[in-house]
């Protein structure tokens, strides 16, 4: 998820935003910036209100399909040789629609996702290493954009949507494959379904009813084993 949460071009939106929609020339910038931050503000109060209603994957793959059509639209628009205004107009509405895409689901609910599913015992190294993959896709996302847009390089303007529409696609795809729904669930019983080998996608149909362990057990051994590590570094 950490590298999906880059590869799809957040820094396109976020850190290049400005400066593309200022080189397009159909708005000004400061009122775009504002209606960019407003958008995204709404957007983000949606997915916190959905998130434990509908649950984590139909928003997660809500806001993945919502980027891809922005970002596929505004590719498709960029191919359109001597673009109009209406046309330049419409790409910055998709790059606005993109973001609020992003800041809807895809970019909180991967931190909820990435702390919900490790085991208790590997949580922090699991934290560890979706954060080096976060910090490591940024950076190679971030300096290739440069070279993506700007006509010297590749030139690929508007159309660069393609790319991460590519990406986008993967995203929905491993989202569909490999992220359980935990809506409901503590992270006790999280960690039961995975040990009792019930499939991902049947995660959201469980009820802790349904567990043959003893959750609340597990938990307290979970916790113990903690605490008897710190206590050891604590005597150490």
């Amino acid at each position: 998820m950490n590298f999906f949460q880059q590869a799809t071009g957040q820094a396109f939106a976020s850190t290049y935003g400005a400066i593309f929609i200022r080189d397009i020339g159909t708005v000004n910038l400061f009122t775009m910036t504002i209606v960019n931050a407003v958008v995204n503000l709404c957007s983000a109060f949606a997915g916190l209100y959905l998130v434990d209603r509908a649950g984590r994957r139909p928003l997660l793959l809500t806001s993945a399909g919502w980027m891809f059509c922005a970002i596929i639209t505004m590719g498709a628009l960029g191919t359109v040789p001597n673009p109009s205004f209406g046309i330049k107009s419409g790409i910055v509405a998709m790059l606005t629609l993109f973001g609020s895409g992003f800041t809807f689901a895809f970019a909180p609910l991967n931190y909820v996702i990435t702390t919900e599913i490790p085991a208790l015992r590997l949580r922090d190294a699991s934290q560890r290493t979706a954060s080096i993959v976060n910090v490591v896709a940024n950076f190679l996302v971030s300096f290739s954009i440069t070279y993506m847009l700007y006509p010297q390089y590749a030139g690929l303007g508007s159309k660069v949507g393609f790319v991460f529409a590519g990406f986008l696609a993967l995203a929905i795809v491993f989202v569909v494959l490999c992220v359980p729904e935990c809506k409901g669930k503590s992270l006790e019983q999280v960690d039961r379904m995975f040990i009792e080998g019930i499939p991902l996608r049947k995660f959201g149909n469980y009820k802790p009813e349904d567990l043959t362990g003893d959750v609340e057990e597990m938990g307290d051994k979970e916790k113990g084993n903690a605490s008897v590590v710190v206590n050891h570094r604590e005597q150490s």
